[in-house]
């Protein structure tokens, strides 16, 4: 698993599909840049062959989706976690990912579309004229439109990564524990 950092090493792209259990995990992976859709009220069959068909990871809380898929040669990785720092622990720990929020890498958090940076002059009047005032750099989703700008809710995003780095310092200490 990588925290982020300069150290990280390249990892491979990562591409999952997310049940309804799990929607804020969606979210989480989206953005820190991974491609991570989202299902709901589907029927388990239906998941397991989307996620065959696109080549996904399938992320569940459900064990017996779990298990159907494992079955059906799906990979699909069962959460336990309760909280959304412990769930992406989890899959950070499972897949190497990197849990670190770069705005140059986020995807869309409703649609999982990739975003662009578009120039500040072309969103004029679609965003709040304090936000055009006050921030040089927009982003807009290739798949709904939605218009992103580096807001306060990043240091969210950072507060939450750093309460997922104190799960996995626990764990490590545990780890270091038991052996």
């Amino acid at each position: 698993m990588s925290l982020g950092g300069k150290d990280s090493k390249a990892e491979v792209p990562r591409r999952f599909l997310v049940n309804s259990m799990l929607g804020q995990t969606a979210k989480w992976l989206r953005l820190l840049g991974y491609d991570a859709e989202y299902v709901a009220h589907m029927k388990d069959e239906d998941i397991i062959k989307r996620a065959k068909e696109e080549r996904r990871i399938l992320l569940t809380s459900d064990w017996d989706l779990k298990k159907k898929a494992s079955k059906m040669g799906c990979e699909a990785f069962l959460i336990e976690g309760r909280t959304e720092p412990e769930r992406l622990f989890s899959i950070a720990t499972r897949y190497e990912i990197t849990l670190e929020f770069s705005s140059e890498r986020a995807r869309c958090s409703l649609c999982n579309g990739e975003l662009h940076e578009i120039p500040k002059a072309s969103i004029e009047g679609l965003v709040p004229e304090k936000v055009f005032q006050r921030q040089d750099r927009f982003w807009r989703c290739d798949g709904c439109g939605k218009i992103y700008w580096r807001g306060t809710h990043v240091e969210g995003i950072r507060n939450v990564l750093e309460e997922m780095r104190h799960v996995y310092v626990k764990k490590e200490i545990g780890n270091q524990k038991e052996t």
